[in-house]
């Protein structure tokens, strides 16, 4: 049939079906594109101060770049409505609130707003204060203004005034309003650069000045993330994914949230965990199978797991006593089963009874081959062998990393692209025994100070094609890194950019998750190394 012999409501209709599957054809890719995790973290609730940009980059231009989060605040000093002087030391003993701001601001009037909700939610606390800090130039702000203005809306919440901007800069605001958050022992806990969000947004940021960072992360995991059994879900919410997704269980959660306990001397937490272990994920003597699915275990293990619920079990000894059977048993079947010739490898496949013939580098924990060394001079060799394949492994001083892993039987390094949250493990293993190079500092300091650390890199240094996404993990174990060597620089700058997708909101469960706001993409890692980390930073000082 020629389509020249058609009438014209038949070729009016062939065209018409002509476009329509076209426009379906286009419309495919929108339809299949899900979007890559934390590809594109932003906190919707903003319109941020100078635009209506909500990006990680934006929001980060915003952040103070001369305060250390965790660290106790200097005295600062600035002044009443009288013109007296007044001590940050006068709260001492005290959790306080700190808002600058200023009266010509926009988005101040518009925090403003909430102020009679935030105060009658102070109400509810017991030992925390709100206070005004006016950033009082000279110029474009005077104290008649902010008083006109303050008298004018009737607000009463305490107001001081920061002449010549000296706090202001000396800890390096760079906008208003900006909220910082410092404890009763004066430790500096939390900034919010930006509009806080509202009455439920406040009360997460009291609760974390009051209690910690680790406060509400810890409430999600344990009554949210983790089944009645004990075992941490991968994800929040079921999924249909190849596991390990949905309601599956990992080992490596696991063993963080019993090094977690062990931080917080909490006993009870740590056996709700380790119970599970030793319920549902052991496989022989006593190695732990990396996934626990609803088929039951697999019946292979993960060394660098295995090395941390040992390490763990190892501290909950020294503290509580009653694990030296455990301990034990650890110590006899790592050596049968992860070690060959006097080299750790990666795994042991049980069901064909199979070692692996490799070893990752960031499966080097130094702190738990140190132990097993000490209770076996058996084990002595081993660690002198992991020792030197990580050294060894040291690209060079353009990507000042390491390899991902060595192969035996090649008896080389692998030129695989690296996944940046072990390669961090890498660094803090390395970090805790007095051996990270200056030359990695460097670049992880100039990554934060840019474009932040991507999920994947080439060994050549180069960002990894729909890996350009970043993590939380991934700031989190670089604020660790910089808490081990005493960069506390670093340590803040990660942390910001790891709290960029802190939910902060006491209105859902998601509460103190690392999440988008609806609470969706929520992965085990991504929230159980934060938790470590903030038990790190903060119960390590105490």
């Amino acid at each position: 049939m020629k389509f020249s012999s058609l009438s014209k409501a038949e070729k009016i209709c062939i065209i018409g079906i002509g476009i329509l599957f076209l426009v379906f054809i286009l419309c495919i890719p929108l339809l299949l594109w899900k979007g890559e995790p934390r590809q594109n973290n932003k906190q919707e609730q903003l319109p941020t101060i100078e635009d209506d940009s909500d990006s990680l980059e934006d929001e980060l231009d915003r952040y103070p770049d001369q305060i250390q989060l965790n660290e106790h605040m200097p005295d600062l000093l600035f002044y009443d409505e009288t013109g007296m002087e007044v001590n940050l030391s006068s709260w001492k003993g005290k959790n306080i609130l700190i808002l600058f701001w200023a009266s010509w601001c926009k988005y101040c009037k518009e925090e403003m707003e909430n102020l009679q909700e935030y105060s009658e939610l102070l109400m509810k606390y017991e030992n925390v204060e709100i206070i005004l800090l006016n950033k009082l130039d000279g110029e474009k702000e005077t104290r008649e203004n902010a008083l006109e203005y303050l008298n004018d809306n009737k607000i009463s919440i305490p107001t001081y005034f920061d002449e010549n901007l000296t706090v202001y800069n000396k800890l390096g605001i760079k906008i208003v309003p900006t909220l910082i958050g410092i404890n009763e022992e004066g430790v500096l806990k939390v900034c919010k650069p930006g509009l806080i969000g509202g009455s439920e947004d406040m009360a997460a940021l009291i609760e974390y000045v009051m209690y910690g960072g680790s406060y509400q992360t810890e409430k999600f995991i344990t009554e949210q993330l983790t089944s009645k059994e004990g075992g941490v879900h991968v994800n929040y919410l079921d999924s249909n994914k190849e596991s390990p997704s949905g309601f599956d269980v990992l080992s490596e959660s696991q063993g963080v949230m019993m090094e977690y306990a062990v931080l917080k001397n909490n006993r009870e937490l740590f056996e709700r965990y380790y119970q599970y272990v030793t319920d549902y994920m052991l496989i022989s003597d006593s190695l732990v199978s990396w996934m626990v699915t609803e088929d039951g275990p697999a019946k292979v293990n993960a060394l660098l797991d295995d090395l941390r619920i040992y390490r763990a079990l190892n501290y909950a000894n020294q503290l509580w006593g009653g694990y030296e059977e455990d301990l034990a048993r650890w110590e006899k079947s790592i050596i049968r089963y992860n070690i060959s010739n006097h080299k750790y490898v990666d795994y042991y496949d049980f069901k064909s009874k199979r070692k692996a013939n490799r070893f990752t580098l960031c499966y080097a924990d130094f702190e738990a081959m140190s132990m097993l060394k000490q209770a076996n001079s058996k084990y002595s060799k081993a660690y002198d062998n992991a020792y030197q394949i990580v050294i060894n492994g040291y690209i060079n001083n353009e990507f000042p990393f390491y390899y991902s892993w060595y192969d035996y039987r090649k008896k080389k390094y692998m030129p695989d692209d690296l996944n940046m949250a072990e390669t961090m493990y890498t660094l803090l293993h390395l970090a805790r025994i007095g051996e990270l190079k200056s030359e990695t500092v460097d670049w992880l300091e100039k990554a934060l100070d840019e474009n932040g650390v991507k999920a994947r890199y080439t060994i050549s240094g180069e960002v990894v094609d729909e890996y350009e996404y970043e993590s939380t993990a991934i700031y989190a174990l670089i604020a660790m890194i910089g808490d081990t060597i005493g960069n506390q620089t670093l340590k803040t700058k990660a942390i910001a950019r790891m709290e960029f997708i802190r939910v902060n909101n006491k209105n859902v469960t998601w509460n103190g998750a690392f999440s988008h706001l609806d609470g969706s993409d929520i992965y085990s890692f991504d929230q159980c190394i934060p938790l470590l980390m903030y038990a790190t930073i903060e119960e390590v000082k105490k």
